[in-house]
């Protein structure tokens, strides 16, 4: 577990001595905490073992696989296999098929759209990497590498939806579905970023959320079914999952996010980190029935990092101690919750204890 309190401790650290260095811009003092975070994390995936990572073998072997088959049987032998993700591990094979140098690859290309995102839209680095540490994103990109791809182009599409470019938000849709079929929920960020969902709104959102919450079976069931019949027999099943102490983060987030934030203060790029966060606390009641949601919210948790900072930035000055006590209070519980997890082994991913490939 040593590596993963180096990962948190010392960008808490550097912040902490950044904070003295009046003579440095905020902003650059952030992008020093997140570059810092980024590089730690990118060396601990990376440099893994084969072992850490609950699907990390099974990648590695078909990544071997791709290597030793020709272009023309390629689609055929791996027609099962989105076929971005095909090309990508054959254009990787060209370089090297050392599996150590692929791992370094799909971590670059995973990494990278995540750190320039969280460098420039965070306004506070040390509390964004801190909550994006103990969310489910972080766990799966060591292990599910094929849906880590496709979930960090979903950063990519979000600026291509603000900027307003659309034919590019849907290529980039688009691309994230070669590597994984799941990308298609990318979709819903078209209409969440331009949905307006505000404190009164409040009235409808959390009775609604109760509802699909209560009666989250025969919702999920009805919802599957409208799929096919061979997709909900395949996908549908009811599978009870202890993933009950994530809602109720999201839940506590959602109810932050409403709660304490001046709505006079909120800007279309909050406000639309805001609409997400809802959606991921709808998409999270199905959970505790059925995984395969998880999947499907993967592509909206990653944005809610770069909400929470927000949040205490556009509160009101005579409540900003009281909400700052409180994210720092919810986060410091939910680390604490993330080691005691990783240390009972119930975290699940393999990701528990970290080993480099070096120690054999």
């Amino acid at each position: 577990m040593i590596p993963y309190y180096f990962l948190l401790g010392i960008p808490i650290f550097q912040s902490v001595c950044l904070s003295k260095a009046s003579n440095k811009p905020l902003h650059k003092k952030q992008f020093t905490v997140a570059v810092t975070f980024f590089i730690l994390l990118f060396l601990l995936m990376s440099l893994r073992h084969r072992t850490v990572g609950d699907d990390v073998v099974n990648y590695i072997n078909l990544f071997y696989n791709i290597a030793r088959t020709n272009w023309n049987a390629l689609f055929v032998k791996f027609d099962d296999i989105e076929p971005g993700y095909v090309v990508l591990n054959k254009l990787i094979s060209y370089i090297s098929t050392d599996e150590q140098f692929f791992l370094i690859a799909t971590t670059v290309i995973i990494l990278l759209p995540i750190s320039i995102f969280y460098s420039k839209k965070s306004e506070n680095t040390v509390v964004s990497m801190a909550i994006f540490m103990i969310l489910p994103t972080y766990a799966m990109m060591f292990s599910g590498i094929r849906q880590a791809i496709a979930i960090s182009l979903a950063l990519p599409a979000f600026e291509c939806i603000k900027n307003k470019k659309f034919i590019r938000f849907f290529l980039c849709v688009l691309l994230a579905y070669t590597f994984h079929a799941s990308a298609f929920v990318m979709l819903l960020l078209l209409p969440i970023y331009y949905l307006k969902l505000s404190r009164n709104s409040l009235l409808i959102t959390v009775p609604v959320v109760g509802i699909v919450y209560l009666f989250n079976e025969p919702i999920f069931k009805y919802l599957i079914s409208l799929m096919g019949e061979e997709y909900a027999e395949h996908y549908g099943g009811i599978t009870r999952t202890s993933s009950v102490m994530m809602l109720i983060l999201f839940i506590l987030m959602a109810a932050l996010a409403y709660v304490a934030i001046e709505e006079n203060q909120l800007d279309r790029e909050t406000l639309a980190l805001r609409n997400i966060l809802v959606l991921s606390v709808v998409l999270q009641t199905f959970v505790p029935i059925n995984l395969l949601v998880m999947r499907m919210n993967y592509y909206f948790i990653i944005f809610i990092p770069i909400l929470i900072p927000r949040i205490l930035n556009r509160c009101a000055e005579k409540n900003k101690m009281l909400y700052t006590f409180v994210v720092y209070g919810m986060t410091a519980f939910f680390i604490v919750y993330f080691f005691v997890n990783a240390y009972s082994g119930e975290a699940g991913l393999k990701l528990y204890p970290h080993k480099f490939f070096w120690e054999g």
